[in-house]
């Protein structure tokens, strides 16, 4: 687990430290063996989001659920048409 910390360039505070554990949670990521997940409870705040009405809502929902972009599979094709309704004339 250490190495994967340091390998993602995460700094760790070793008297805050629990060892001898398969996987741990860190800022709302989970840090084991197979790298960074992304912790399930964090994303239940997006899946639970309704259906934006408006661009203002479209923003904050493009927003929310682009920091996990990296653990979604073909982000950039799923956003693809969210993205068009922020243009000008749409």
């Amino acid at each position: 687990m250490l190495d994967t910390c340091r390998q993602h360039q995460i700094s760790l505070n070793l008297k805050k430290c629990i060892f001898c554990v398969l996987c741990g949670i860190f800022l709302g990521h989970i840090v084991c063996k197979h790298g960074l997940l992304v912790d399930h409870a964090k994303i239940t705040v997006i899946v639970d989001l309704l259906a934006p009405k408006t661009v203002r809502q479209l923003r904050m929902m493009l927003g929310h659920s682009g920091y996990y972009r990296n653990f979604i599979k073909e982000y950039a094709q799923i956003t693809a048409p969210m993205e068009k309704l922020l243009k000008k004339d749409h």
